[in-house]
């Protein structure tokens, strides 16, 4: 019933699903383990896990519309459920509901890019205003020793 043609379809899409769900649950067990670990940062965390479980899930859709277009769209013509006029317009759907995902999941990538640049710039602001806190009473504990011992 399938081709040589539609198999390498139908593997891509096992390893998109594959690859969707494994990293959904990562970002669970990430979510969960920051959320006892630091609750002080739960609510960037809370926004952060939800942008990329959202990226997550689009990768299994994307795999999806593959399998749809590249096996089951010409399975069907096949076995003579739709005509060819038919499977050039749902063809030319799924090509474009794809582009679709793909270019959302690009927007989301390069959000979630961004926002993990401000996160560590913002953690590195703190970290150097922590650190010149800590110069400055270590001086002044100095400057307390040195006058105790003249």
């Amino acid at each position: 019933m399938l081709t040589r043609a539609e198999i390498p379809g139908l593997v891509c899409t096992a390893v998109l699903m594959t690859l969707g769900v494994s990293l959904a649950s990562w970002y669970w067990r990430s979510w969960k383990q920051g959320e006892t670990e630091s609750p002080t940062t739960l609510p960037a965390l809370r926004v952060q896990y939800l942008r990329r479980l959202k990226m997550a899930m689009l990768i299994p859709i994307e795999g999806v519309l593959l399998c749809l277009g590249d096996t089951v769209l010409p399975v069907m013509q096949r076995m003579g459920t739709i005509n060819p006029r038919q499977m050039a317009i749902l063809w030319t759907l799924d090509v474009l509901v794809m582009l679709g995902v793909a270019f959302w999941l690009a927007i989301l990538a390069l959000r979630e890019m961004a926002a993990s640049i401000a996160l560590n710039r913002r953690i590195r602001q703190q970290t150097l205003q922590q650190e010149k806190s800590l110069c400055e009473e270590l001086n002044r504990f100095r400057e307390m020793r040195e006058d105790s011992q003249c």
